[in-house]
């Protein structure tokens, strides 16, 4: 598996939890928006005077707004839940995984160190690592095998 790939998901599972709170802070938004959207006064009525700078709908405009703020809940939402269904198979891969997925992965943290309280060699440690890697990977669709191609 490439490099890339390698770091791009580690960047994805270190920052879950970001991608989380910022799905908590879309959904008080949106459901803020709505509620203004909700309570809005309606459009002045016909030859009343408008402004300088033509028509404005400020519902409109909040509408739209809402509909950008559903699809990226939408997309946080399904990243997530695909993160959780892949930590579920990985913790059920046993102690070794699991533990290297949360301090190597997850964490930087020194890989000496997480081999000695694993029990692992080094080497074995980073072939774990790889492997588990190339498992998100495929399981979030950001990488093929060799073989399924």
């Amino acid at each position: 598996m490439d490099i890339r790939i390698r770091k791009y998901i580690q960047y994805k599972a270190r920052t879950l939890n970001e991608r989380k709170k910022e799905l908590y802070k879309l959904m008080k938004k949106r459901d803020e928006l709505r509620r203004d959207v909700i309570d809005s006064s309606p459009a002045g009525m016909d030859g009343q005077p408008r402004g300088k700078g033509g028509t404005s709908n400020p519902t409109e405009s909040k509408v739209l707004r809402l509909e950008k703020i559903d699809k990226r809940i939408e997309v946080l939402d399904t990243e997530i839940k695909k993160f959780a269904d892949v930590e579920q198979k990985i913790f059920l891969m046993g102690r070794i995984a699991n533990g290297v997925y949360k301090e190597t992965i997850l964490k930087e943290m020194n890989p000496e160190y997480i081999a000695m309280q694993l029990g692992i060699s080094r080497a074995s440690l980073f072939n774990i690592k790889a492997k588990i890697l190339e498992f998100i990977a495929t399981e979030l669709g950001e990488y093929l095998n060799d073989e399924e191609e």
